[in-house]
């Protein structure tokens, strides 16, 4: 199985600078854990995945640990992806998330993210959070993370991050802020509680510093440069609900991922009919009435049948040379059902959409693996 990868740096307009994203388009979604397998094996502070849909992108991103919200470098580096390699022409992209409607257009050499705007309000600064950033603020906010306001751009370069303490923080991550020399303001970002002790350029975290810094220096056009070691630069504008977060990115490298052996695909598929087995079974078992324990149970049975199915070509690769591969259709029906997580106790319907999630991820990895099961080294 072969997909395509990118890797970008975002918020600048030369390589080893910037954030470096890794952005990966996709035809259809697959697994969450092998999306995760994928940002852990990229190893960089976002991966993003895209598939197209009506009227733009799905987008969803992955640090090396979790799935998270919103992410500005990584959807600055799927527009930049999209710009030069699938949709030459246009000059605005629309991705839906899970935090809402997101654009990246082109203006000039710069390109502009719409963003949702997360003014930060004062809050009360834990103990946690002080003595892992060495030095008491000047005040502390937070909106989606922490959001700590020094008073000058020395203070904020010369932070030498706790990251053990700051990963038993409640929020997200920290951003760190003061006025700027040569900028409006500088900040830098830390979240090591989702894997990323310092993430070089952060736009999300632009969503709570461009409010923040509008109102303090009553300008709405704001210029910013984030203080880490490979450093980035942004143009800002407060937009009242919304904020536009601007930059240039240049490309790194692309290529192609590879599953290595067909052992590899194997093992991997066969751990997902068992994490199926164990869902449906549950599933069943929480049913008060027979006729809606049975679909549960018959899907488990087909479940079984898929892992001894696995199992055999696992014994006897041979087996699967001889195998005749039938590529089945994706009707799509569940891009139109919201992605939830399972709970014990969740609603018969809320299970359907659910198991609907599951097979058609199911479906995408089965029908990539047959489309050329020769891409894969013996």
């Amino acid at each position: 199985m072969k997909l395509p990868v990118y890797q970008v740096d975002a918020f600048t307009n030369k390589v080893f600078s910037g954030n470096p994203a890794a952005v990966c388009p996709l035809e259809t979604w697959l697994d969450d854990s092998l999306l995760q397998s994928i940002a852990n094996e990229n190893n960089l502070s976002e991966t993003a995945f895209f598939v197209r849909e009506e009227g733009g992108y799905r987008i969803r991103w992955f640090t090396p640990e979790v799935e998270v919200d919103l992410c500005g470098h990584a959807t600055l580096a799927s527009g930049f992806v999209i710009f030069n390699f699938f949709q030459k022409q246009d000059r605005l992209v629309t991705f839906s998330s899970k935090s809402g409607k997101l654009t990246v257009e082109k203006k000039d050499d710069l390109l502009a993210l719409n963003f949702p705007a997360q003014p930060p309000v004062l809050c009360e600064a834990p103990e946690n959070l002080i003595d892992g950033l060495g030095k008491k603020p000047l005040e502390a906010l937070s909106s989606e993370d922490y959001f700590v306001v020094f008073s000058s751009e020395e203070d904020i370069i010369k932070i030498r991050p706790d990251f053990e303490k700051l990963k038993k923080i409640d929020l997200r991550g920290v951003i760190v802020t003061a006025k700027g020399k040569k900028a409006d303001f500088v900040s830098r970002f830390f979240a090591p509680r989702v894997g990323v002790n310092e993430d070089p350029v952060t736009g999300s975290a632009h969503c709570a510093l461009i409010p923040y810094w509008a109102k303090k220096l009553n300008k709405k056009n704001l210029h910013a440069h984030q203080v880490s070691s490979r450093g980035g630069e942004l143009f800002c504008e407060d937009l009242g609900e919304r904020v536009e977060v601007g930059g240039r990115a240049v490309l790194f490298m692309g290529g192609t991922m590879n599953f290595e052996s067909v052992d590899e695909v194997i093992s991997f598929a066969i751990e997902k009919e068992k994490e199926a087995v164990a869902f449906y079974e549950d599933a069943s078992s929480q049913q008060i009435y027979t006729g809606a324990r049975q679909p549960f149970q018959e899907f488990a049975r087909e479940e079984r049948k898929h892992q001894a199915l696995l199992e055999e070509f696992a014994e006897n690769t041979q087996k699967l040379a001889e195998y005749e591969f039938k590529w089945i259709p994706d009707l799509k029906r569940s891009d139109y059902l919201v992605d939830a997580a399972y709970k014990p106790g969740m609603p018969y319907p809320d299970m359907l959409r659910l198991a609907m999630k599951r097979e058609e991820k199911a479906l995408a990895l089965y029908n990539e693996f047959g489309e050329d099961p020769g891409d894969v080294k013996r």
